[in-house]
C-alpha cells in the first residue's frame, strides 16, 4: 500500500481507526461516510460512534494512531517527517474541538476530520 498523505482514502483510514476502537471497546457505529472525489482531491470522510464517557476518549485518539501507524508500516507516500508531524497534530485537534462538542447522549462523531489541509 502506498497512500498518499491526505488523500480520500488516507481520510477513510482515519475514521476506520475510530470506528475499529469504539467496536472493540462495547461502543457502537452509527456510520462512515465517504463523500468527495478523489481524483479532484477533495472530500471528506467521517464516522459517528455511539460510546460511553469511558472509552470516548480512546476512540477520540484512533484517528491519530491510526495515522502514525500508517507511517511506521511503511504504508504512506514519502513525507518528510516534519511535516508529517504537524499533519497529524493538526488532525488530532480538529478531532478533539469534535470531541468537546459531544452531545449528551454520548455520541462521538468526527467530521470533515482531514480535509482542512
Amino acid at each position: 500500500m502506498n497512500l498518499e498523505v491526505n488523500s480520500l482514502e488516507y481520510k477513510c483510514w482515519h475514521e476506520i481507526g475510530h470506528t475499529v476502537v469504539c467496536l472493540h471497546l462495547g461502543g457502537t457505529v452509527e456510520f462512515v461516510e465517504i463523500m468527495g472525489e478523489e481524483n479532484e482531491g477533495r472530500g471528506f470522510a467521517r464516522a459517528r460512534c455511539n460510546t460511553t464517557p469511558d472509552i470516548r476518549p480512546l476512540v477520540l485518539c484512533a484517528g491519530f494512531a491510526t495515522e502514525y501507524l500508517l507511517l511506521r508500516k511503511g504504508f504512506l507516500a514519502a513525507i518528510d517527517e516534519k511535516e508529517f508531524t504537524q499533519l497529524i497534530f493538526n488532525n488530532a485537534t480538529i478531532d478533539r474541538e469534535m470531541y468537546h462538542h459531544v452531545s449528551d447522549q454520548h455520541d462521538f462523531s468526527c467530521q470533515d476530520c482531514c480535509s482542512n489541509n
